[in-house]
């Protein structure tokens, strides 16, 4: 197996704003008069005010001295608001962007994987986070999808990620990922959403939410292996399969020495098959070349042993059957801890564990599976204690 990393490239950027302190002291200097609104006024903070004239009115106008007198006269000056720009900015950038490709061989030479990616990575000016990448896979083998079976081929795709996420500073964090793919003969394809809120009231105390929903639809997924006479048949299907999740967690710190953690999550995957087919060519370039697809003279569907019946030489004899491959999982599982330090270096942990594991019905919905399977079953418990102790040497 040899895996290459060739490039990475990074770029950091960031953008702050400021303002500086404004002045606002506007009081006549202490050698001029006092008052601002003196014909001779001289303001600390005032600019241009600074050159005064003497002016002679009795002068100007011609009349006896002493009648309109003579006065001190400073111009109008300019606040310091009206010369200066308070703002302060400063753009810088903080950007990742990486390139990878992979290749992998089997042991006996083979080129399994050819594989491409380029993902970046950003933070805002107001604390979100964001990334982005995109893989394209031109060669993919598998030589474990049949269970035993010959190299299988699969298909040249595609897909894509994303995540944001609001300021992680804030009491609540938003966060949003996605993620997609298919294969560009359209033979498969798939789509997740992770939305996630996170709420910290105080310091000691954090909640968070996690669901998940994805879909996967492949036309060539592994159901049996079927040994008929000395030969074997590699059964495969079109599946549609839903799957939904959900994580709460709480961590709540009492002290530094007292913890409660709690995590619990549910969980249903339901997965229906059709359109089945035998692998008889498993690296053929052309997807359809791969198999023979059964058609519905050659499959009949037993529903007293949950069985599929093939007549694959349409001689009304069944050839061989394989087992019905429809599933509906559904498990839960949670998680309360305690945990005492009550000497440094020594803790107590106390433990609730509860657990729940069924199977549904696969004609049912996600949700009716969870009301049937979870919340209506008995759930086993499980309680333990565990305890460490420090030795000093």
């Amino acid at each position: 197996l040899f895996r290459s990393n060739k490039f990475a490239f990074k770029v950091n950027f960031s953008f702050l704003t400021a303002q500086d302190w404004w002045a606002t002291d506007y009081a006549q200097h202490a050698e001029e008069d006092p008052g601002q609104f003196n014909t001779n006024y001289n303001g600390i903070n005032i600019y241009g005010d600074a050159i005064a004239t003497t002016l002679d009115f009795d002068g100007i106008v011609g009349t006896p001295a002493g009648v309109l007198g003579r006065e001190k006269i400073a111009r109008t000056g300019y606040e310091e608001v009206d010369l200066i720009d308070y703002n302060t900015s400063s753009m810088k950038g903080s950007v990742g962007l990486n390139y990878n490709h992979w290749v992998a061989w089997d042991y006996e030479g083979n080129n399994n994987l050819l594989r491409w990616n380029v993902n970046s990575w950003m933070n805002f000016k107001n604390n979100w986070f964001g990334n982005i990448g995109f893989n394209y896979s031109p060669v993919r083998y598998s030589n474990s999808d049949l269970r035993g079976g010959p190299r299988l081929k699969k298909s040249t795709f595609v897909n894509f990620w994303n995540r944001i996420s609001t300021d992680n500073r804030k009491k609540v964090v938003f966060g949003y990922s996605q993620g997609g793919g298919k294969g560009v003969d359209n033979s498969y394809n798939y789509y997740n959403i992770r939305p996630s809120i996170a709420y910290q009231p105080i310091n000691s105390l954090r909640i968070s939410l996690n669901p998940a929903y994805s879909i996967n639809n492949d036309k060539l997924q592994f159901v049996e292996n079927v040994a008929v006479g000395n030969d074997t048949k590699y059964i495969n299907a079109k599946i549609e399969q839903r799957t939904l999740s959900m994580s709460l967690r709480i961590n709540y710190t009492i002290n530094p020495s007292l913890t409660i953690q709690y995590w619990g999550q549910p969980y249903i995957s339901r997965g229906r098959y059709s359109n089945f087919k035998s692998v008889t060519n498993a690296t053929a370039n052309n997807f359809n070349d791969r198999f023979i697809q059964y058609n519905s003279n050659q499959l009949n569907f037993n529903a007293l042993n949950n069985t599929y019946e093939v007549d694959e030489n349409l001689d009304n004899n069944v050839d061989f059957e394989f087992s019905k491959p429809d599933f509906s999982f559904v498990e839960y599982r949670s998680n309360l801890v305690v945990r005492w330090e009550y000497i440094p270096g020594s803790e107590v942990f106390l433990v609730w564990s509860q657990g729940l594991t069924g199977n549904g019905d696969p004609n049912n919905s996600l949700l009716k599976n969870l009301d049937t399977q979870i919340l209506g079953q008995k759930k086993e418990n499980i309680f333990l204690i565990k305890a460490t102790y420090r030795f000093r040497m």
